[in-house]
């Protein structure tokens, strides 16, 4: 049996309390949203398989799958299941199919968010804003003055690393004793503390370039006030309807009963950022912008609805729903 048989077999609501069991948290809407997007794709011929085996000792053993979270979603589709050293087991079919979207989906929900895992990595230290480029000249001038080295070595990521002589000058750097004073850790905790500035300011920028790119409706003036807030916290959906709903409804059905918003009905959200993006042939329309407005002002009828819409030719039929919750 493949994986996409075995998806085929059932509806998402008849597994929802083995996804609940193995993700144990209540948020599923981004299972839900993998589960409707494996539906719909046609299985790519791929070598390998799904191993199923038990991993861990006796006393707290635990299944292991492999095989699925490492490929496309297309490829993952066509593997067929193998089912290692479970005899003394028995493994529901929907449990076995909970593990597998569990693991499927290990690096996110969305095809798009697995790709830029994989193949969207880009230099941290490209001068993206201002704040990039002054976080990286405060990294390094903190390095050369901490370890005394003017010829830095740097990791994939960018950041510099410490490269040594000899084993010796090596632990002497790792486990060294020193006790330092009163003045440096004062500027030690001024580093630190200018760092995370310089780190948040640049999220937040890159956050407000990103919603008011081209094609999109808002402007960098519109979404400046991102860059006071206190805290923010974003969440992603796409769109995967069936014949009996429309793009809107299913946006309002997943995040409605299969998301969980609790934690942000503790905070004082003021602001709520909504873009949605589709295809120019697909366009967002005034009945499902209505839709999408009323989902968050029924949830937070206190906060200013930000609604925008972008031109995203990779949503294809869908919409891409981006929200931004701002605590100021």
């Amino acid at each position: 049996m493949t994986f996409k048989e075995l998806l085929d077999k059932y509806q998402f609501e008849e597994i929802v309390p083995e996804i609940r069991d193995v993700w144990k948290h209540n948020d599923i809407s981004g299972f839900k949203m993998a589960f409707d997007c494996l539906k719909a794709l046609t299985p790519k011929p791929s070598e390998g398989s799904v191993d199923i085996t038990i991993a861990g000792d006796e006393s707290d053993p635990y299944i292991r799958v492999m095989g699925l979270s490492e490929d496309y979603w297309e490829n993952g589709l066509s593997k067929a299941i193998n089912i290692n050293r479970l005899a003394d087991i028995n493994l529901p079919e929907k449990m076995l199919l909970a593990h597998c979207l569990w693991e499927i989906t290990y690096y996110g929900f969305t095809q798009k968010a697995v790709r830029e895992k994989f193949y969207g990595y880009r230099n941290r230290w490209e001068e993206n804003n201002q704040f990039d480029k002054m976080l990286h000249g405060l990294i390094i001038r903190h390095y050369r003055k901490t370890v005394k080295r003017k010829n830095l070595k740097f990791t994939k990521e960018g950041e510099p690393g410490f490269c040594a002589k000899n084993k010796e000058e090596l632990n002497n750097f790792l486990f060294s004793t020193k006790k330092t004073n009163r003045r440096k850790r004062k500027a030690e905790k001024r580093y630190r503390e200018r760092r995370e500035y310089l780190e948040r300011m640049s999220r937040r920028t890159e956050l407000i370039k990103k919603l008011s790119r081209n094609g999109s409706s808002f402007s960098f003036k519109d979404l400046e006030f991102i860059l006071t807030i206190n805290k923010g916290q974003e969440e992603n959906y796409e769109s995967f309807p069936n014949a009996s709903s429309s793009r809107a409804t299913y946006l309002e059905d997943l995040i409605l009963n299969y998301a969980d918003l609790s934690d942000l009905a503790v905070k004082k959200i003021t602001d709520i950022v909504i873009l949605a993006e589709s295809s120019k042939d697909t366009p967002v329309s005034s009945d499902e912008e209505e839709i999408l407005r009323n989902i968050f002002s029924h949830l937070y009828p206190s906060a200013r609805i930000h609604y925008g819409f972008a031109v995203n030719e990779a949503a294809g039929s869908e919409i891409l729903l981006s929200i931004n919750f701002i605590d100021r």
